[in-house]
């Protein structure tokens, strides 16, 4: 709020015109074009409007007093100015801190909070069968001798026992290296395709078993194939 004189306007060119009557006093809250004063020349008589509303903090002029274009006549408080200036620019300087934390940026989620992937289990170990490979369509083969004991570590193609069929006498090789685990065959005991002679721990997921059985299978084979009748 500010405050401003309110002066007499144009009056048409007459000077020291008697003002006859105050319409407002000090403390009034009037508005725009509300009457101020009441001025009386010798052509005519004519009300004085306020050119704003604001409350009257001051009456400069008092009944029976001469004015002309120009003069004070009523201090006005009015809506603006300097301090309302500063009022706008303090209310929207208030304002910016709530709007300021809906422009901040969310948090981040940590990302060493996730999970990490779980390693495959390449690196354990596990127990497999041993069984025997392809024989070259030999059956109940008996075998001569036992060349590994549970607990021996192997490499792969050791020898793990040798049999004997009426056509010639075959090493079967370890499938895979590691280390037996157990051997649930004796010499004398005769064996097919496919029976499990003992069981082996070997490191990795066992995801490549079945590849690694093929190769000593095919060696059995050519072996029982190759030997001398």
């Amino acid at each position: 709020m500010s405050s401003e004189i309110i002066k007499v306007p144009d009056i048409g060119g007459d000077t020291d015109v008697e003002i006859i009557e105050i319409a407002v006093s000090e403390g009034d809250v009037i508005e725009a074009e509300d009457t101020l004063i009441t001025l009386e020349s010798d052509k005519a008589s004519m009300d004085v409007p306020a050119p704003k509303g604001g409350k009257v903090l001051k009456v400069l002029v008092k009944e029976g007093d001469s004015v002309s274009e120009g003069d004070d006549i009523v201090e006005l408080e009015v809506e603006g100015g300097a301090d309302s200036g500063e009022e706008t620019s303090a209310s929207a300087s208030d304002s910016q801190p709530n709007d300021a934390p809906a422009k901040q940026d969310k948090p981040k989620e940590p990302t060493q909070a996730q999970a990490p992937a779980a390693k495959k289990a390449g690196g354990g170990k596990q127990t497999v069968d041993i069984k025997v490979p392809d024989l070259g369509g030999s059956d109940n083969v008996e075998i001569i001798e036992v060349a590994v004991s549970a607990g021996d570590d192997v490499n792969a193609e050791d020898t793990l026992i040798t049999l004997e069929s009426d056509k010639a006498s075959m090493d079967v090789p370890s499938p895979h290296g590691g280390k037996i685990v157990a051997l649930t065959v004796k010499e004398g005991d005769t064996v097919s395709e496919g029976d499990v002679i003992g069981q082996m721990e070997i490191a990795g997921d066992g995801g490549d078993v079945s590849a690694d059985e093929d190769a000593p299978q095919e060696q059995a084979g050519s072996q029982a194939s190759s030997a001398p009748e």
